[in-house]
C-alpha cells in the first residue's frame, strides 16, 4: 500500500481540504460514474470503490464501468470491493469466486459476513479484508478473530459502517474505516480527523501488541488518551469492549 495505516473514507464531497491527510473518499459505482467527488480524487486522497450491494442497487455493468474510471486513480486506490450479500457469507463467497477475476491491476477487498470463518476464506486471492455484516458479526468475536488473522497475514483491514468516534477507536487495529456521518454533518470532520490521528499515534507508540498468539488477548495495560466523551456508546457492546476494557479521557494523542 502506498498510504500509511489510518484513513477515514468519507462518502462526502464536502470535506475541507485541510483534512486530506486523514480523510479519504469511498466511491460507489453510481457516484463515480456521475463524476461525483472528483475534486477530492484529483487532490490525491486515497479512494476505495464500493459496489452498492448493501443498498440493493448493484448493477454489474455500472460496476465494471466504475472500475474502468477508478483506474485513472490507480495509485490512490486502496481497494475495489467485490460485490457481497449482507449477512450471508455463503452467497458472498460465491460472488467473490465468480467476480474476483473481473478486477485486474487493482487491489481487491473481500467482505466478511455473518457465519464466515478464517478457515474458508481464500486469503491468497485478495488484498483487503473488509469487515461488513451485522453488528453481531462485526462487534463480537467472529469479526474480531478475522481482523486478528488478517493483520497477521499482512492484509489491509477496512471496517464498514463506522459513524462515530467510538467505532474508530474500537477498531484501532484496522487500517481504514468508512461511514455516512459526514454526509449529514460535514462540520464533524474535525473529530473524525483527530480520531484518526489518535489511532495513528497508538500504532506508532509501539505500546499496543498486535501479536496475540501467545497472549490470547491484546495487551492494553496503558490507558488510551482520547478527548471525546462520544467514546462511550451503549450500542457498542461485546467483544471489542471486553478487549479495550477502559478509556481514560485525559488528552488527545497522550500515549
Amino acid at each position: 500500500m502506498k498510504f500509511q495505516s489510518g484513513w477515514y473514507m468519507a462518502s462526502s464531497g464536502s470535506i475541507d481540504p485541510k483534512y486530506n491527510n486523514t480523510l479519504g473518499v469511498i466511491q460507489n459505482s453510481g457516484n463515480i460514474n456521475n463524476g461525483f467527488y472528483t475534486s477530492r480524487l484529483d487532490a490525491g486522497v486515497p479512494v476505495c470503490l464500493d459496489n452498492q450491494a448493501f443498498t440493493g442497487k448493484f448493477n454489474l455493468s455500472e460496476w465494471l464501468s466504475a472500475i474502468d474510471k477508478i483506474k485513472k486513480y490507480k495509485d490512490q486506490c486502496l481497494f475495489v470491493v467485490i460485490p457481497d450479500v449482507f449477512g450471508d457469507c455463503v452467497s458472498t463467497l460465491y460472488n467473490f469466486s465468480k467476480l474476483r477475476e473481473l478486477v485486474v491491476d487493482l487491489p481487491v477487498a473481500l467482505v466478511s459476513q455473518d457465519g464466515i470463518s478464517k478457515k474458508i476464506i481464500p486469503w491468497d486471492d485478495f488484498d483487503c479484508l473488509f469487515v461488513g455484516g451485522t453488528d453481531n458479526h462485526k462487534l463480537r468475536e467472529e469479526g474480531g478473530k478475522l481482523i486478528e488473522e488478517a493483520k497477521e497475514r499482512g492484509k489491509w483491514v477496512h471496517i464498514g459502517r463506522v459513524n462515530s468516534i467510538s467505532r474508530i477507536i474500537k477498531f484501532w487495529q484496522a487500517d481504514s474505516w468508512d461511514g455516512t456521518h459526514l454526509n449529514y454533518d460535514p462540520s464533524y470532520a474535525v473529530k473524525f480527523h483527530e480520531a484518526v490521528l489518535q489511532v495513528r499515534a497508538m500504532k506508532a507508540s509501539g505500546r499496543f501488541d498486535f501479536n496475540i498468539k501467545d497472549k490470547g488477548y491484546l495487551d492494553f495495560t496503558d490507558w488510551i488518551g482520547l478527548a471525546y466523551p462520544e467514546l462511550s456508546e451503549e450500542d457498542d457492546v461485546g467483544y471489542w469492549d471486553a478487549r479495550l476494557e477502559y478509556v481514560e479521557l485525559y488528552g488527545k494523542y497522550n500515549l
